[in-house]
């Protein structure tokens, strides 16, 4: 089994699986004894619907629908999951489950006695052949499945628990995918979502919510079915959240949602990205929910260094081009990619020119300035301002390994750098030991970085935020391996403790 929560892992998770094949069975043929109808929990589940009309007078379990579990109360197999969630909805999971604790899930070996999933979400259990169960850790059911002798594997999205509501992305760029159904998109670009709400999900017609979270934006939502109408929800003004109440439904009712993902601070971003989630009441009553895949947006960032004199630079400009198939393509200042013959023969007006102190959003034609970080206990305006004009940041890039910069701008007292400065654009998620997600991205990760100016960055953060150089020479700093880079700043921090120790203990 894996459990994934939107495409992430869920790491930890508590699952068990109970066969409950001979009650499916008898509900299904109507077959039950007088002894099973008197049972304390045939009894306490009708206890619990005791405000159905009918049902202190009847030996059968009706339910809100109308729907009777009893002897002679026959039902097809189309009939099955809408009963089964019904009667789990009224308290009778133990009727179904007939007290039987199940089998849980554990590790594959040798693990075996770790019964939670892994860290890739994954657990396992030999279970018999039948309808079964999966239960979580609470013992609430998630879902039911038909074991086969042909069943390998059972995939459980705790975000995605029910088909009869669904929220999709419409056609993403494969090359766009990063790991855990997560995809990398440009800001302000307009992304196509397709909500489904099959025929059967309320009977009576209902309200379903479309809420959009983090910085995705919505713009649109049409409908296919004229009678549907859709209103904003009165608390969400920056998402542009919507209601959308629909008739009783004769074939599966389709909207189309247009959104885009605002430009934000580099601080703001988060690991799990940004999803359209739509909710609703069934005709049960049951509330259910359906989350799209996480659009995230990454990027990457400089600052512009004087390597030998080991001190931050201003005033070089540079343009941003990728290498594409037959040449090479430059950032053109109306936010557009356009293709060039020659680096030598520019249009500069027509380019967008990246300076220091400004943050660039890829598909935007503004700029904002780098936010200062006031929360440093240490925080001098003046300083920060200083240091900031010699950074660069980017955000919005898709992923791949054929980006540069160009340098048509030297910083003040150089010479211009005519070569080339490649750059990788990446990003991945990663599940902690203890079960955290957090993003790897080039955002967070420099693959050229001047380790000793690096921590003087206002916003810098080991791991979040990071700075590749813009040297002046036009070299670049050795990058380092990750070992190094965590094991470097802690041995020379050991080295001078040790040192002061050694002079203290001389003194005394």
């Amino acid at each position: 089994m894996t459990a994934v929560n939107n495409g992430t892992p869920i790491v930890n998770g508590v699952y068990s699986a109970v066969n409950v094949q001979k009650v499916y069975s008898q509900m299904k043929m109507g077959e039950f004894s007088s002894d099973e109808m008197n049972s304390a929990t045939w009894l306490m589940v009708k206890s619990t619907l005791s405000f159905v009309e009918g049902q202190k007078d009847s030996p059968d379990i009706i339910l809100p629908t109308g729907a009777k579990i009893g002897n002679g109360q026959q039902h097809t197999e189309a009939e099955m999951p809408d009963l089964i969630s019904l009667l789990i909805q009224y308290g009778g999971g133990n009727l179904l489950t007939n007290g039987q604790s199940g089998n849980f899930f554990h590790q594959p070996s040798p693990k075996f006695a770790n019964k939670f999933t892994n860290n890739q979400g994954n657990a396992v259990a030999v279970l018999p052949a039948g309808k079964t169960l999966i239960l979580d850790g609470s013992g609430k059911v998630l879902k039911l499945v038909d074991i086969t002798s042909t069943t390998k594997q059972i995939m459980i999205d705790t975000a995605n628990l029910n088909d009869r509501l669904s929220a999709v992305l419409e056609n993403p760029e494969k090359e766009s995918r990063s790991n855990f159904n997560q995809y990398i998109i440009q800001p302000n670009r307009t992304l196509t979502y397709k909500i489904t709400i099959k025929k059967d999900f309320n009977q009576n017609g209902g309200v379903i919510s479309v809420v959009a979270n983090n910085n995705l934006v919505i713009d649109s939502i049409k409908a296919d079915n004229s009678a549907s109408t859709i209103s904003p929800i009165a608390s969400s003004s920056v998402n542009n959240s919507q209601n959308v109440t629909f008739p009783v439904l004769s074939q599966d009712e389709v909207l189309i949602v247009h959104a885009h993902v605002t430009p934000t601070s580099l601080s703001d971003l988060t690991p799990s990205g940004a999803t359209l989630v739509v909710s609703g009441g069934d005709t049960n009553g049951n509330f259910v929910k359906s989350s799209s895949p996480a659009v995230i947006l990454t990027g990457i960032n400089f600052a512009m260094v004087d390597t030998q004199a080991n001190k931050f630079v201003t005033g070089g400009e540079y343009i941003l081009g990728r290498k594409v198939a037959g040449g090479d393509e430059l950032y053109s200042n109306n936010a557009q990619w356009v293709k060039v013959a020659n680096l030598n023969q520019l249009d500069l007006n027509s380019l967008t020119k990246l300076e220091g102190g400004k943050q660039y959003a890829i598909g935007d034609i503004q700029t904002t300035p780098i936010p200062l970080e006031t929360s440093r206990f240490n925080f001098k305006s003046k300083k920060a301002l200083q240091i900031n004009s010699s950074l660069i940041q980017l955000v919005g890039l898709a992923p791949g390994p054929d980006y540069f910069l160009y340098q048509i701008t030297p910083p003040k007292g150089y010479s211009l750098n005519k070569n080339l400065i490649h750059f990788t654009v990446f990003s991945r998620a990663k599940i902690t030991k203890n079960g955290s997600l957090i993003a790897e991205n080039s955002l967070g990760i420099s693959k050229n970085p001047d380790y000793s100016l690096n921590t003087s960055i206002p916003d810098f953060s080991a791991g979040v935020q990071e700075y590749n150089i813009l040297a002046t020479s036009g070299e670049s700093v050795k990058p380092m391996s990750s070992f190094i880079r965590i094991i470097l700043p802690i041995s020379i921090l050991v080295a001078l403790m040790l040192a002061m120790m050694i002079i203290i203990v001389r003194i005394l």
